[in-house]
């Protein structure tokens, strides 16, 4: 199995990182392929709701985005997206690329995330990106496949047992190609 895994953490060195090298280890053991894509470090335009995609089945823009955007119906069967959760959602980062995936047919790719936030305040805003996720899927035709949770309170932590046991349930639930909208993997 071939897994995009975006990243859309500005910081090389913080939780989300730690815990999607976590990810990428993990599943490159069981014997997957692996696609490390630090969002921060592509110039991504943003989705602007042209319809190009539609009438062309690819996205108009020419940035550095879109060559995996244009390989990734033949080469992933789906993506993890991990990012810090900044002011109650995702990165910008993130966002953007998560926009950019209108241009691509996702049917029957599954999606996951890795999220880390700062406080429980509100969830931290997870749960407005679990659900915003669990909706592209469902608009898409797509697998939701589970989400690890981490708050850190503005820490950069080490990984626990706890982070590692998350990783691997929601690697199993990939492989298992579950749609169990309840597999969230939590380590407060």
């Amino acid at each position: 199995m071939r897994i995009l895994l975006a990243v859309g953490s500005p910081r090389k060195y913080g939780n989300t990182f730690k815990l999607a090298e976590e990810f990428k280890k993990q599943a490159e053991i069981k014997g997957h392929i692996v696609d490390f894509l630090a969002l921060d470090d592509y110039t991504i335009k943003p989705c602007n709701h042209c319809g190009f995609c539609i009438e062309k089945r690819e996205c108009k823009h020419f940035d550095e985005l879109r060559e995996v955007l244009i390989n990734f119906e033949e080469k992933y069967n789906g993506i993890i997206i991990a990012s810090p959760i900044y002011f109650f959602y995702l990165t910008a980062q993130t966002k953007l690329f998560l926009d950019r995936l209108y241009s691509v047919n996702l049917s029957h790719k599954f999606i996951g995330a890795i999220l880390v936030s700062g406080s429980e305040f509100f969830e931290g805003g997870n749960d407005l990106v679990i659900d915003s996720l669990k909706r592209v899927c469902n608009y898409c035709n797509s697998i939701f496949v589970g989400v690890v949770q981490k708050t850190t309170y503005d820490d950069v932590l080490d990984l626990s047992e706890n982070d590692k046991s998350n990783i691997e349930k929601l690697i199993l639930s990939i492989e298992n190609n579950n749609n169990i909208n309840s597999s969230i993997f939590i380590d407060y």
